[in-house]
């Protein structure tokens, strides 16, 4: 069950990492180069 809890918490951590990203990136680049620049980082497991 530790696990299952575990991979909740990595999960979230994961998007909130991506949604920082997601912000700072959109501030510089159009929507299209932002998505292009997070697909490996979507892709990827914790």
């Amino acid at each position: 069950m530790k696990l299952y809890y575990d991979a909740i918490a990595c999960y979230q951590k994961a998007l909130t990492i991506a949604e920082k990203i997601l912000q700072e990136a959109t501030s510089h680049l159009n929507n299209s180069e932002a998505i292009h620049i997070l697909c490996p980082f979507m892709s990827e497991s914790c």
